[in-house]
């Protein structure tokens, strides 16, 4: 069978371009097989709920396992807290999300919506007559006419087409997580900055508490071969520490990329590429989660133009990224060079290539 679409990658940017194709009369096909455990990326602005009712997806509630974010206390520039409250925002508080849940109902909705789940990575894609013949990890061979880049940082089909990543080489996020409860008082985001980089902490939906250390690629290799170190790191802290007294992490920390990263080409004839694999965000934006959702639901709206008017449409999407990567880089180097505290510490000495 000849499916009109393959998505490949089904996490929130291919999830939501699935269910928007699907939705739109296309017959599609989702192909991954989601890595199990915590994913970083845990929180939503108000503004997604906005989002998420314009491609007709279940809207975010508490009874999805979710929780209202007030807002978030940042140390940044000085040891001074600022608050930012989410109730001055007229699109409502902000989201802190049970992300498997969350993930779990956007490929629910996608399938509910009419596209196939195909649970198997992408092995390799070929054209042919028809568009495109995919293989997968378990053998099976897949035709359609288009193909979705969904695959997040790793931009899998991009790759095999002859793009190139471009990205940053910082920052690498080093994080553990607390399981059961914790922290009862941490109802809003933490942010604070140190002279190695700087640390988020959060409470989940679940109870559990993250903590999340942002450091260079050389700062980050000792942080994960001693537990030891990266406590000693969070107890260098003011008010991460203070947030979390009486929190143990007991597990050794894990790292995820978390510099900003772009594809070279983000579509072509019959392909376009969304979420991370198009364009991936540094966490001090807050942009990376709600980002992937916008990206595949204009990935979509791309596609189902008419094939006439649809070189005309990919230029608009090359365009639209493009003016957010521009202004994404402007706000990420004010928000960096508003810590003058350590000018000469290899993080913050990195500025100049913070926002690839």
């Amino acid at each position: 069978m000849i499916r009109d679409a393959i998505v490949v990658g089904a996490g929130p940017a291919g999830a939501v371009a699935a269910h928007c194709l699907a939705h739109g009369g296309m017959r599609v096909l989702m192909l991954d097989r989601p890595a199990p455990g915590f994913r970083i990326g845990e929180a939503l602005p108000g503004a997604a709920s906005r989002l998420l009712a314009a491609c007709g997806l279940p809207p975010l509630s508490a009874a999805r396992g979710h929780r209202p974010l007030a807002g978030t206390l940042s140390a940044w520039g000085s040891d001074t807290l600022e608050a930012t409250d989410f109730i001055c925002d007229p699109d409502g508080p902000g989201w802190r999300l049970d992300r498997a849940r969350f993930d779990d109902d956007l490929r629910e909705a996608a399938r509910a919506a009419g596209a196939v789940a195909h649970v198997a990575r992408l092995r390799a894609i070929e054209r042919c007559d028809h568009g495109w013949r995919v293989t997968a990890d378990d053998g099976a061979v897949l035709r359609a006419a288009d193909l979705v880049d969904a695959t997040g940082r790793a931009a899998a089909v991009v790759r095999r087409l002859g793009g190139a990543r471009l990205r940053s080489p910082d920052p690498i996020s080093v994080f553990g997580i607390r399981r059961g409860q914790g922290a009862p008082h941490l109802a809003r985001t933490l942010v604070e900055s140190r002279q190695q980089g700087w640390w988020y902490a959060a409470k989940l939906p679940s109870g559990g508490v993250l903590a999340s250390f942002q450091v260079a690629a050389d700062e980050a290799r000792p942080l994960l071969r001693s537990l030891h170190a990266w406590r000693e790191a969070l107890a260098a802290t003011i008010h991460v520490r203070a947030a979390l007294s009486g929190v143990t992490f007991s597990d050794p920390p894990r790292a995820t990329e978390a510099g900003s990263a772009r594809s070279s080409r983000i579509c072509g004839e019959g392909w376009i590429a969304c979420g991370d694999a198009a364009l991936a965000f540094d966490p001090i934006s807050g942009q990376g989660l709600f980002s992937a959702l916008h990206g595949g639901l204009l990935a979509a709206r791309t596609l189902l133009e008419d094939r006439d008017r649809r070189p005309e449409r990919m230029r608009a999407y090359v365009e639209r990224h493009a003016a957010i990567h521009d202004a994404y880089r402007r706000r990420c180097r004010l928000v960096y060079a508003s810590e003058r505290r350590w000018p000469e510490a290899p993080f913050w000495a990195g500025l100049a290539g913070r926002a690839a």
